[in-house]
């Protein structure tokens, strides 16, 4: 989801957003904060065994799991979008 099209109203209105911000010397840091994102799941399995999913093995992270991963873009110029990331996962 993190690279559907942001629909054009909501783009412009966040750009008058950091607009308005900048003119009265707020967010320095807005070129570092449009490189980073986040995204975040919460997966709950039904307590029932033998049911058939996805794959024939276990699940990996157990029943249910919880997880985030942040990444910054390292280089937004670059047509590879080189980007670092961390990610972490939780068995519930």
């Amino acid at each position: 989801m993190a690279r559907l099209p942001m629909p054009e109203s909501v783009r412009e209105a966040l750009v008058r957003s950091t607009q308005t911000r900048d003119a009265v010397g707020g967010n320095r840091n807005a070129g570092i904060l449009q490189r980073l994102s986040l995204d975040s799941w919460v997966f709950l399995r039904s307590g029932m065994r033998g049911t058939a999913g996805a794959s024939p093995l276990p699940a990996a992270y157990g029943r249910s799991q919880a997880g985030a991963v942040w990444r910054f873009e390292l280089l937004p110029q670059s047509r590879h979008l080189p980007e670092a990331f961390a990610r972490i996962s939780r068995a519930l």
